[in-house]
């Protein structure tokens, strides 16, 4: 092929070539990131320093992040019974809050620098995430 021919020829894509991000249990996750971000979109959905806190006299109980995604996930703020969908949530939040690995949520969500709209924005991003695959 010529130099000539080369220009020519149709250009295909180098972008085409990439794979699409395929994520397990990525529905299952979604789900779960919404059902939990309505928990948080409560008045008093959110807590800091443990995974539930007291029910409100409304009957709402607080969540921190990952109490929220575990409730959303297998009814309990507690990990004894995690679904692997709940795994992919909690580091598609962790990315989408800019953190190392689903370990630091706690830390994050706990931390005197952040406030609900932080942790509504994360969710927000995460859920964006997963969307658009």
């Amino acid at each position: 092929m010529s130099v000539v021919e080369r220009e020519l020829a149709p250009q295909t894509d180098p972008l085409e070539e990439i794979p699409v991000r395929e994520i397990p249990h990525r529905e299952e996750a979604l789900e779960i990131l919404r059902k939990a971000r309505t928990f948080l979109d409560r008045p008093w959905g959110w807590c800091k320093g443990q995974f539930a806190g007291r029910s409100t006299r409304y009957g709402d109980t607080p969540y921190c992040a990952i109490g929220a995604i575990r409730v959303a996930g297998h009814g309990s703020p507690l990990n004894s019974n995690t679904v692997p969908a709940e795994i992919v949530a909690m580091k598609e939040l962790a990315n989408a809050a800019y953190l190392r690995s689903i370990g630091d949520i706690i830390f994050w969500n706990d931390s005197k620098r952040t406030h609900k709209k932080d942790v509504s924005d994360a969710f927000d991003r995460a859920i964006l995430s997963l969307e658009e695959g």
